[in-house]
């Protein structure tokens, strides 16, 4: 992916690693954007590495995975989200999208878009995947402009879905996006 006024962007499947580089992101996303998570700061860094490792590449699990966006010039992450089939015989044709996020000096390039359709891409390969959801927090216009783009719709809301630590309530957009029709 190449955009005229930046550098060029590579996305890949993040591998073992990749788990530092993976966790540095994350933290930052969290502390800049924390009601766009359910995770908090503080629980992601209590986090142990194996744990953060298996996450983004697990044997057990190989259909799940999180894509990186990298910087050319400076190899820095400039994005990431996940996706994870669920496992269970009878919703093994869903996966969810996950940690959708691009750091606050990479935006407006594209990079969540191309990354949110590598992911469908690579959902549609997968045998049995049907649809994939997500959620947003209510509000973050952002998200739901990008979501809406790449063909998600909005099924349901989940009020107060999150709590947060200061006391503010959250509530949660539901999205699908049918890969099959």
């Amino acid at each position: 992916m190449t955009s005229g006024h930046a550098d060029p962007i590579s996305i890949r499947r993040l591998t073992h690693d990749d788990a530092e580089t993976y966790r540095t992101f994350a933290l930052q996303t969290l502390q800049d954007t924390p009601s766009a998570f359910v995770v908090t700061h503080d629980e992601y860094w209590s986090k142990p590495i194996e744990w953060i490792k298996e996450r983004i590449s697990s044997p057990q699990q190989p259909h799940n995975f999180v894509l990186g966006a990298f910087d050319q010039a400076s190899s820095e992450m400039a994005g990431a989200v996940g996706l994870d089939v669920l496992p269970r015989a009878q919703e093994r044709h869903k996966a969810i999208l996950y940690g959708m996020a691009v750091s606050t000096s990479a935006r407006g390039r594209g990079i969540g878009g191309t990354l949110v359709e590598q992911t469908l891409a690579e959902a549609a390969r997968i045998q049995g995947v049907r649809q994939v959801l997500l959620m947003y927090s209510e509000g973050n216009t952002a998200a739901q402009r990008l979501y809406r783009s790449c063909g998600f719709v909005e099924f349901g809301r989940e009020p107060r879905a999150m709590l947060m630590v200061d006391g503010r309530v959250v509530n949660k957009v539901h999205m699908i996006r049918m890969l099959d029709g």
